[in-house]
């Protein structure tokens, strides 16, 4: 099972003026395209033992290149271990060269069905 990228409806950052171009300034991930290939987190098998849920938002840089640097959390979902699998799933996010600049990505963990026994 793996944590959800939270979606928003429409696209915010232009309505709001927000470039990118600092922190203060994000863009909605969902404003940049993305390479194929990005992988949404593990869900922590003890946080979902444990019924746990939140939600991650993780500011970052995105590169000319397409990389994810200077990533962090900028509201924690209340939970270690679910704040370390957003950080490190969406670090490894790779975005469509030539877009450059800061972006807000909400990842929201959200147990949903019925549990299986183990």
């Amino acid at each position: 099972p793996t944590a959800d990228a939270a979606q928003a409806e429409g696209s915010p950052a232009a309505a709001q003026g927000n470039d990118g171009s600092s922190k203060a300034a994000a863009v909605s991930y969902l404003d940049l395209r993305q390479a194929p290939g990005n992988k949404a987190p593990s869900y922590p098998l003890q946080a979902r033992l444990e019924k746990r849920q939140g939600v991650v938002g993780l500011l970052y840089r995105v590169t000319k290149e397409g990389l994810v640097q200077d990533i962090q959390v900028a509201q924690s979902s209340g939970y270690v271990d679910l704040d370390q699998a957003a950080l490190k799933a969406i670090a490894k996010y790779r975005f469509v060269p030539g877009q450059e600049g800061w972006a807000r990505h909400p990842v929201l963990f959200s147990l949903k069905g019925q549990q299986e026994s183990m």
